[in-house]
């Protein structure tokens, strides 16, 4: 019987052999002849963390993956398409390519890219890093390697819980990273992606501490570039015991629950903005920015009886099984509001899941309960939390979905003035290019600065960064996918604060207005109306890539080298990408300035087709199309690509009014006959042009109201 060095190396022999190739122990067993336990001890030693960081090196390598719901054992491997322009992100066989020891790997390439940035721009490091994930089923093994793999390197983890041992959501990790003050955050999240129980999903965002003291999210190249280059570098490193630590387990990780300091945070913050605090919204922020223990202030700053400003709302929240439900009952509860949550109890999720609130049919049980109660507001999240969506009723069996770029044009003048943000000097607010250009127009209104990058956190953040040196403060931040950011809320997206702080400016204009809360269900409605600067949007939608450019992408991807393996192997991030360009090209080919269409409107001309295009990456990253109609503006539409299917991502807008916004709108049907004109002609030209599918099949979000718009536009074409 061979010893057991022998069968260890016979063991990675054999894996190593077969790279592409898993194995079960009964398989392992089989090929060498062991029994099956001792095969699958050996195994099991292989594959930990700790062979990596031996003097000998032989028995590094081997990795433990989680695929189909079984484990297997391979030789370790590396897939670079997971290594995504704003994070990471596994969304088939995460057990593989997140499998504990790749975890391990990344995590000590982040710490090392970490320690770099932090000595080139002389920043203490405090050697603490949190952790946390979000309410997606993860195998325990990837996050118990994450952890581990910091404590190994003299890392004391902080690892955060929402509230009492439940999972994170965006918003509590918003708060939680200011409650720890790590050196390095990473949250391990695959976002919302909804897929087949047999595809492991994991991902993960990492932000590291930047020279004004706030954690910044990594940026495209150090996520494709650098993190690639420094797991090379581990890996081949034959000394990688040269970066342990010794380390006290038990003093080096500690849990932090935020639930209810988050709840005081969103309090004082509504307390704030409606003048029941000695200071403004503006000051509260300045001041929580400044204190060395945020929770503390809070506390000190809170009355001990708390007022009802909220008395008289009535709120149904969707919780789609994630611990944003929750902590938002909980904070609306906290100022009077009467709330009803929908889906409270928060569960690991797994597989196929409704937890997205940007497709609209994931939303008909709140829209069902809002009516139901008579309710003032519904609110939903997605299942990390990151994004939201508010529901207001419209008195006819209808809603009105706001989503952050709407919601941002009517919170920007209550955080001007109410809000006390009109004290800070260069006040900004940086929205995508899917955002509404009412905002545009509040802007001017408001005396603030308005930027527009594309979509994607990483390309706001890089801007605010950029203003920031230039001494502008980004009051706030929105994306038209339901991504929303507050100066008062720190780095990162907390959508339940701005639902509050949205609450508070229309329960402000309602009381300005003589109405009563009480007596009104579309209370807010009213005030939202009120404030909005009108125009006809279509919802976030997306169409199909045509297969005539998906052929003809590939092939010239082929070309360069880049190849597609046929399905149902995973579509390549990169031929997605060039889709995106390719799709955007050949719209600014067909509508160049310039470039006039005769309609039973009036005159369409494309005054402007603008255009960001990356030279790192040599694509098209959006294109937007302006439009006026005999020589008045009139709307605009936008198209990019999505990040994970072959599809254009989309929206159209046009305006309600005609010149500058003064209080008057255009007659319905006028509105809506120039709306379908916008949508229709580029669309139908972009199924004419070999560009997309005008169809409801999926992976297509959001199709059913844009192809009732298509059908319009063409039956006025006859």
């Amino acid at each position: 019987m061979p010893s057991e060095l022998e069968s260890l190396g016979r063991i990675r022999a054999l894996l190593f052999a077969a790279p592409k190739r898993s194995f079960t122990p009964a398989l392992v067993a089989e090929v060498l002849k062991l029994d099956e336990p001792r095969s699958e001890s050996f195994l099991e030693y292989l594959s930990a963390v700790e062979r990596e960081c031996e003097g000998n090196p032989e028995f590094r390598g081997i990795a433990k993956v989680f695929l189909r719901g079984d484990v297997f054992y391979e030789a370790l491997s590396d897939n670079p398409d997971v290594r995504r322009d704003y994070d990471f992100r596994a969304t088939h066989e995460g057990g593989r390519d997140f499998c504990p020891k790749n975890m391990f790997y990344y995590i000590w390439a982040w710490i090392n890219i970490a320690e770099e940035l932090l000595r080139g721009a002389d920043i203490e490091n405090n050697r603490t890093i949190l952790i946390t994930h979000d309410c997606r089923y993860y195998i325990p093994e990837i996050i118990d390697a994450a952890k581990k793999a910091a404590m190994m390197r003299g890392y004391k983890v902080v690892f955060a819980f929402a509230d009492k041992g439940l999972p994170s959501c965006v918003s509590s990790y918003s708060h939680a990273v200011r409650l720890a003050k790590p050196m390095m955050a990473v949250f391990i999240t695959a976002s919302h992606l909804s897929l087949p129980l047999e595809n492991t999903v994991v991902g993960a965002k990492v932000s590291i501490l930047g020279s004004t003291g706030k954690l910044e999210s990594i940026a495209t190249r150090l996520i494709k570039i650098t993190t690639s280059e420094k797991l090379k570098e581990l890996k081949a490193d034959q000394n990688l015991a040269r970066y342990l630590c010794p380390v006290n387990f038990a003093d080096s990780y500690r849990e932090l629950a935020v639930g209810e300091s988050h709840t005081r945070l969103a309090v004082a913050g509504v307390l704030a903005a409606r003048g029941k605090l000695p200071m403004t919204l503006y000051e509260l922020s300045q001041k929580i920015n400044e204190s060395p223990d945020l929770d503390g202030y809070l506390k000190s700053v809170l009355p001990t009886e708390i007022p009802p400003v909220f008395a008289g709302l009535r709120v149904v929240i969707e919780g789609a099984h994630t611990s944003s439900g929750l902590l938002a009952e909980k904070a609306l509860s906290a100022l009077g509001a009467q709330t009803t949550l929908l889906n409270g109890d928060v569960r690991q999720i797994r597989g196929p899941h409704k937890a997205d609130p940007s497709i609209t049919e994931n939303l008909r049980g709140l829209f069902g309960e809002v009516a139901a109660r008579s309710a003032h507001l519904g609110v939903a999240f997605d299942l990390d939390g990151d994004r939201g969506v508010i529901v207001l009723p419209d008195g006819n069996n209808g809603f009105v979905a706001l989503a952050p770029d709407k919601i941002g044009q009517v919170l920007t003048p209550f955080l001007m003035n109410d809000g006390g943000y009109r004290a800070a000097l260069k006040p900004l607010y940086i929205r995508d290019c899917l955002a509404t250009d009412a905002l545009v127009d509040q802007a001017k209104q408001s005396g603030i600065t308005l930027n527009t990058t594309d979509a994607g956190y990483i390309y706001l953040k890089k801007c605010e960064r950029q203003r920031r040196e230039e001494g502008f403060l980004a009051i706030g931040m929105g994306e038209a996918s339901g991504h929303v950011w507050l100066d008062f809320t720190g780095p990162f997206e907390n959508p339940i604060v701005v639902t509050l702080l949205f609450a508070a400016m229309g329960i402000k204009q309602s009381l300005v207005k003589g109405r009563s809360l009480a007596d009104d269900p579309l209370a807010l409605l009213k005030a939202f109306n009120d404030l909005v600067i009108p125009y006809r949007k279509s919802t976030r939608f997306q169409p199909l890539f045509a297969p005539e450019l998906i052929s003809t992408v590939t092939v010239e991807a082929a070309q360069a080298g880049i190849t597609q393996l046929p399905f149902p192997a995973p579509l390549k991030q990169t031929i997605i990408t060039l889709c995106r360009s390719k799709s955007i090209e050949k719209l600014k080919d067909y509508f160049f300035e310039g470039r006039e269409f005769q309609t039973l409107l009036g005159q369409l001309k494309v005054d402007k087709f603008e255009t960001q295009w990356d030279a790192d990456e040599k694509i098209y990253r959006f294109g937007k199309i302006y439009f006026s109609l005999d020589g008045i503006s009139s709307g605009s539409f936008v198209s990019r690509g999505s990040s994970n299917d072959l599809t254009a991502v989309q929206v159209w807008e046009a305006k309600e009014f005609e010149g500058e916004w003064r209080g008057e709108r255009l007659d319905e049907g006028t509105i809506q006959k120039r709306f379908d004109l916008i949508g229709g002609l580029v669309l139908t030209t972009c199924e004419r042009l070999g560009i997309l599918e005008l169809t409801d099949r999926k992976p297509a979000v959001n199709m059913p109201a844009v192809l009732e718009s298509v059908k319009r536009y063409r039956e006025t074409c006859r």
